[in-house]
C-alpha cells in the first residue's frame, strides 16, 4: 500500500471506527472483545483472499501479513474453521465481573443467587469480585460504571447486581443487525469502487450533500429524503421482484443456484453526529 494510500486509510478508519466505538460502548461491548474480532476479520481474509492456486493462504504468510503471532493465526483459524457463530470473546471487565458474580460460588449466597455485596471493608466486599475478574480496573470507578448503566444497585452501603450483562444503553437488536448488514455491503462496494485495475465496471455510489443548508431546513430534508427514497427503493423493488430468478413462497423454500444477492441503500447523515 502507498504511503498516501496508507495515509488515507488510516485517517478513514479512524472516521469509521468512531461512531462504531460509541456504538460498541452504548452496547456493553469493550476494546477487548473488538479487537477479538477485528482480529479473526484480518486472518479470514488474508487466509481466503491471498492464497495461491486456490489454496488458503499457510500460517506463516498470514502472520506476516497481519502482524499476529503463527500461534495466534493457528487458534484464530481453528476458531473460524468451526463456522461458530460467536466467537470466543475476551469480555470487558464490567462483564467479566457481572458473569463471575452469577457464576462463581465464592460470591452467591445460600440460595444460589448472587451475594450482596459490601463495597468495601472486612471480610467478601465488591472489590474483590473486582480484583479477582476486572483485571486492574480500580473497583470505585467499576462499580459508578456499572451503577450508572443500571446493572447494579446500591442500597444500604450493599452492592446488588440486576442484570447478568452490561448494556449501558438499551438497544435495538432487530435494528443494529439490518444495519451491520447494509454496513457490510457499503464498505464491500467503496473496496470494489477503490480498486483501480477492477476486470468489471464500479458499483453505483452516490451522494449529495450541502455544507451550508440553513438549520431551518435540515428537518424538512430529512422528511423529503424519507418520502423520496421510500418512492424509489419501492420502485426498484417491485422491478427485482419481476425479474428474480425465483420467487421465494416461503421461509422454507431456497432460490436457484443461480441468483445473485444485489441491493441498493440510500443515506441520510448529519456530519455533526460523527
Amino acid at each position: 500500500m502507498k504511503s498516501s494510500t496508507r495515509e488515507i486509510v488510516l485517517d478513514g478508519l479512524f472516521r469509521v471506527v468512531k461512531p462504531l466505538a460509541r456504538l460498541l460502548l452504548a452496547s456493553g461491548v469493550g476494546y477487548r472483545e473488538f479487537a477479538e474480532v477485528t482480529k479473526s476479520a484480518f486472518v479470514s481474509v488474508a487466509s481466503d483472499d491471498h492464497g495461491l492456486r486456490g489454496r488458503p493462504t499457510n500460517i506463516s504468510r498470514v502472520a506476516v501479513m497481519t502482524g499476529l503471532t503463527r500461534k495466534e493465526v493457528r487458534r484464530l483459524r481453528d476458531s473460524l474453521d468451526k463456522r461458530s457463530e460467536k466467537l470466543s470473546l475476551v469480555r470487558s471487565p464490567a462483564n467479566m465481573v457481572l458473569s463471575a458474580w452469577y457464576s462463581d460460588q465464592k460470591f452467591l449466597d445460600g440460595t444460589g443467587s448472587p451475594a450482596a455485596l459490601a463495597e468495601i471493608g472486612e471480610g467478601l466486599c465488591f472489590g474483590d469480585l473486582v480484583k479477582d475478574y476486572g483485571g486492574d480496573v480500580p473497583p470505585v470507578a467499576l462499580l459508578k460504571e456499572l451503577e450508572r448503566g443500571g446493572a447494579v444497585v446500591i442500597e444500604d452501603g450493599l452492592v446488588r447486581p440486576l442484570t447478568r450483562f452490561f448494556e449501558p444503553s438499551p438497544m435495538n437488536d432487530e435494528y443494529l443487525s439490518s444495519s451491520f448488514f447494509s454496513t457490510s455491503n457499503l464498505l464491500t462496494t467503496i473496496f470494489h469502487n477503490a480498486v483501480v485495475n477492477r476486470e468489471i465496471e464500479g458499483y453505483p455510489e452516490r451522494y449529495v450533500f450541502s455544507q451550508n443548508l440553513d438549520p431551518a431546513n435540515v428537518e424538512e430534508f430529512r422528511k423529503l429524503v424519507e418520502l423520496s427514497s421510500f418512492d424509489y427503493l419501492t420502485s426498484l423493488d417491485d422491478w427485482m421482484v419481476g425479474h428474480a430468478s425465483k420467487t421465494v413462497a416461503g421461509p422454507t423454500e431456497n432460490v436457484s443456484d443461480d441468483s445473485e444477492k444485489v441491493g441498493v441503500g440510500i443515506y441520510f447523515f448529519k456530519a455533526s453526529e460523527n
